[in-house]
């Protein structure tokens, strides 16, 4: 379990790879859109999985599906980004 907010142990690059996977429902095909070879792809998101503590994809032999946690990660993210997007724009107007 997390314990605390302060220490979560990814990073939006993770988050950015998990969500074009998520997309696309293809480690290949996220992996050329993201410009990065599959297997710096693949060790993301084992890293992003490992962080969180649990499985988001149902890696099947040439398919692949959101796991419920996966789901809920992607239904998240879009306000995730749009949050820090605000704080880095209030940020600055404030600097």
């Amino acid at each position: 379990m997390i314990t605390n907010l302060y220490q979560l142990n990814f990073d939006l690059r993770q988050l950015r790879t998990f969500l074009t996977i998520a997309q696309t429902l293809s480690f290949r095909k996220a992996a050329e859109q993201l410009h990065i070879a599959q297997p710096a792809l693949s060790r993301q998101i084992a890293q992003l999985e490992d962080a969180l503590e649990c499985q988001l994809f149902d890696r099947q032999k040439r398919q692949i599906k959101l796991t419920d946690a996966g789901q809920f990660l992607l239904d998240e993210l879009p306000t995730l980004f749009e949050n820090l997007s605000t704080i880095a724009e209030r940020t600055t107007a404030i600097a």
